[in-house]
């Protein structure tokens, strides 16, 4: 009888072991999955915006990107094609990017807002700021042990012609035996169709 019951006890620890591994290893694909889909999403929303970057039915006079460096882009349109871009009324027309590090953890937020002005704030009267992605981080993408800047640009704004976003988001859960949270990374380069 003893016997039989430490087999079957053998047995059970076998089982729930099996069970417990592909639990967790469901767990961290569907983490993987959840940070995929964050990154794409993140992606198209910052590609799109970008593309139109420029748009001007009527020639109003205006840059596509009049400023920009590696944490911070600022793109306007004229997307309801008035000859006026980005009042406040019209802050969709005038978007600043950023990627934020607040608690100073290079673990980034991208931040989506509307700088009126240009200052590199979102205080003024008109101006707001939504957070559209969070835990992003720098990644190096070429091998070099040095992080790609998030935004890279082929000519200085306001003469950008082509855009390079590079950004990695990290997923939930860390790895049990590398103690890290592993990263998704992304790679775009979004050329701008509305340069004169």
């Amino acid at each position: 009888m003893l016997v039989v019951t430490v087999i079957a006890l053998l047995v059970m620890l076998g089982a729930y072991s099996i069970i417990d591994a592909s639990r967790k290893h469901y767990a961290a694909e569907t983490d993987l999955a959840t940070a995929q889909a964050a990154a794409r999403s993140t992606m198209h929303i910052f590609s799109s915006v970008v593309r139109v970057a420029g748009y001007s039915p009527f020639g109003a006079p205006f840059f596509a990107i009049p400023q920009g460096d590696a944490f911070r882009i600022r793109l306007l349109s004229d997307r309801d094609a008035d000859g006026v871009v980005g009042t406040a009324g019209e802050a969709y027309e005038n978007l600043t990017y950023l990627f934020a590090d607040p608690d100073n953890d290079s673990v980034f937020d991208l931040q989506r807002g509307v700088d009126l002005d240009g200052d590199g704030d979102f205080l003024d009267p008109g101006e707001s700021v939504d957070t559209i992605a969070t835990d992003v981080v720098p990644i190096d993408v070429d091998g070099d042990n040095s992080p790609e800047p998030f935004l890279a640009y082929d000519l200085a704004p306001p003469a950008t012609r082509r855009l390079r976003i590079v950004f990695g988001v990290r997923t939930e859960r860390r790895e049990v035996i590398k103690g890290t949270r592993p990263v998704v990374n992304f790679v775009s380069d979004v050329f701008l169709r509305n340069r004169p």
